[in-house]
């Protein structure tokens, strides 16, 4: 009786209970909470938006055959699973990937073989936007928590989520390794978690481009957020600042270090090429910048990255994951956002030192410079891979702030590149060009001016005694995009004949911007190893190297710009033993030194910085060192081009 009464009691609760009403479009989409007043709700009356309603498609009921037929098949799948469950399945449900070992008596011949077909159309298309014949403009189910629709969490409450679990994650590193399911693809343990250690202490320079929590994750249990390729590409780059032997292809020669891990990868890309996945961008944008600044090869690390960028438009990380097919979780998200603007970043640089265009433009993507993971902004800087002989004092890194301010300034560099650089930059009127220079040196002051005190506190002149170098690259890159920005208005023949006080200006603002640069390299030296540097340090010596020898051309010479000029060619020296591209650039100053007539004989290297503010500049005479006119050797004639076309790399000489 008294359970009769209760299943009388549940019933009528049940047929009391009210369905909610359907959320309209807009607050569904937006995962907002409905008011569904009618004709207009709340959240639509106040964005002045027409409220609409999804028409829902009522589900007929399942008959009693259906029922029936899948309780058939549920109990087949339940006696399938316990007849298999001692076959040695490996199920790892960290990661949801399983991995089927073969039966011990089935043989290589019985295996299923995959028979080879003419074309193999996707089965799950990539991202597409609205002109593609596959886009659907379709409403996004909202996602639920709790059955109730349109929970919207906070994004501290995200932030801390993201710490706590990175923080989590960095104490299972060293229990993984101590349990041994680390996989470093037959590399020893300790070499392999060395070179890894090596990639994430130069990660504050390059950008994450890892997600390191979830790479070491995965590294341990198979994920999809680790690869043989990634790993690889990690081990290669790593090498390089390594100093044990055991990576040299010849044990004499630095220049070899990496050779094994460079093929171990080039094999398994062949295999995975032809397949968009997010390790797979990763490891061909690491090797895209370790095969250009040392092996100088510049075609094939162009193609890499460009294959890389298509395999980010493929995937839609570019795009507004509410755009997606499928719903992604926050993690997924921040590795997302790490990998759109790290790939950004060597984009623009890329474009820099090969003087090309650039391809991934900030325009067509919809991603905030922001991070919500900054674990690593506090953690203590480590001078691992930066020198052997300093010690370093305890400093946070501020990798993450500081990486905020490359992918801002980045976004400045694509403007000058895109403005003054491209192909037909100099077909437009001189005060067209003027005005556009006024806008984007605007947007460096404001750049500069609202960098954090940690930040600046590293600038030369400052009070603080040991720098980060990843700091001091970031303001190599400002001075980097001073001269950029002002140099075509001292190169361009119809731009400094019209303005020659403007041409002043510009060539005493990359003067400026040169000794900048030379204060940086003096500090540099000071505490870390100039063999260690990021390549965005080369550039910044040679590009400022080009603008001490003109001013050290004048008749008087200027003692200040000889021994500015000395010191670069020393820098671009030191580098070319490690770096193969510095090698080039070197050769590029010296030729250019030599038509200039610039005798640097009696220069003695000194550790005083020398002062610009005494240095006379005669703007007649340095206009005329850029003249397309003068006298030159065959061979030289070639890299002195001006800068009208979209060439930096060899050409802004």
């Amino acid at each position: 009786m008294s359970s009769r009464g209760e299943e009388t009691s549940t019933c009528n609760w049940r047929q009391g209970q009210r369905r909610a009403p359907a959320a309209c479009n807009f607050c569904r989409h937006r995962k907002m909470k409905c008011d569904n007043d009618k004709p207009v709700c709340r959240h639509c009356r106040e964005r002045a938006r027409d409220c609409l309603y999804a028409e829902l498609v009522k589900k007929p009921r399942p008959s009693s055959a259906k029922i029936a037929q899948l309780e058939e098949e549920i109990q087949r799948l339940r006696e399938k699973q316990s007849a298999t469950k001692d076959t040695g399945s490996v199920v790892t449900a960290s990661c949801r990937r399983t991995r089927t070992l073969p039966r011990a008596s089935e043989s290589t011949s019985n295996r299923h073989i995959p028979v080879a077909r003419p074309f193999a159309p996707d089965r799950k298309s990539g991202y597409h936007g609205p002109t593609s014949t596959v886009f659907e403009d379709r409403i996004v189910e909202s996602v639920t928590q709790n059955g109730v629709e349109g929970v919207e969490v906070p994004d501290l409450w995200v932030k801390w989520q993201l710490v706590a679990e990175s923080a989590r994650q960095r104490q299972r590193e060293t229990v993984n390794l101590i349990e041994g399911s680390l996989d470093f693809d037959s590399v020893d343990p300790d070499l392999g978690m060395e070179l890894l250690s090596i990639y994430w202490n130069r990660q504050h320079c390059s950008g994450p481009l890892v997600y390191r929590t979830t790479f070491m994750r995965d590294m341990a249990c198979a994920g999809p957020n680790f690869s043989k390729l990634l790993l690889n590409a990690i081990y290669f780059y790593s090498c390089k600042y390594s100093s044990r032997q055991e990576v040299r292809q010849d044990p004499n020669d630095s220049l070899t270090a990496g050779w094994a891990y460079r093929q171990r990868a080039a094999d398994l890309l062949s295999r995975s090429f032809d397949k968009s996945e997010i390790t797979t961008i990763q490891a061909l944008l690491i090797m895209s910048s370790a095969i250009f600044t040392w092996c100088d090869e510049k075609s094939t690390s162009w193609l890499y990255s460009g294959l890389a960028i298509n395999m980010i438009y493929d995937l839609g990380i570019h795009a507004d994951a509410s755009n997606l097919e499928r719903r992604l979780t926050e993690e997924e998200l921040e590795g997302r956002r790490r990998l759109f603007w790290a790939a950004y970043v060597i984009d623009k640089m890329q474009s820099l030192y090969q003087g090309r265009p650039a391809r991934l433009r900030n325009h067509v993507a919809d991603h905030t410079v922001s991070f919500l993971d900054d674990y690593e902004e506090l953690e203590l800087f480590s001078p691992l891979s930066y020198t052997d002989v300093h010690s370093h004092g305890i400093a946070p890194t501020y990798s993450i702030s500081t990486f905020r301010e490359v992918c801002r300034l980045s976004i400045i560099l694509e403007k000058i590149l895109q403005d003054f650089y491209a192909e037909r930059a100099y077909s437009r009127s001189p005060s067209n060009m003027l005005q556009q220079r006024i806008d984007v040196e605007a947007d460096l002051c404001n750049w500069r001016q609202c960098l954090l005190s940690h930040i600046m506190s590293n600038s030369p002149g400052s009070i603080n005694p040991e720098p980060l170098p990843h700091v001091l690259s970031l303001l190599a890159m400002y001075n980097v995009a001073v001269i950029l920005l002002h140099r075509p208005f001292v190169s361009g023949a119809s731009l400094h004949s019209e303005y020659l006080t403007v041409a002043l200006d510009a060539f005493s603002a990359c003067t400026t911007a040169a000794f900048e640069v030379d204060k940086i390299l003096r500090l540099y030296e000071q505490s870390f190893c100039l063999k260690a540097t990021p390549y965005i340090i080369s550039y910044a010596t040679y590009a400022s190297a080009t603008i001490h020898a003109r001013t050290a051309s004048q008749n008087p010479p200027s003692p200040n710009a000889h021994k500015a000029l000395q010191h670069c060619l020393h820098v671009l020296e030191v580098h070319e033993s490690v770096c193969w591209s510095a090698k080039r650039a070197k050769r590029v100053v010296d030729r250019l030194i030599a038509d200039l007539g610039v005798v640097l004989d009696g220069v003695i290297l000194e550790n005083s910085t020398p002062d610009f503010s005494s240095t006379i500049i005669d703007i007649n005479e340095i206009l005329r060192t850029f003249s397309r006119n003068r006298p030159r050797s065959n061979i030289d004639r070639s890299m002195m081009i001006g800068l009208s076309t979209h060439s930096v790399g060899d050409n802004i000489s």
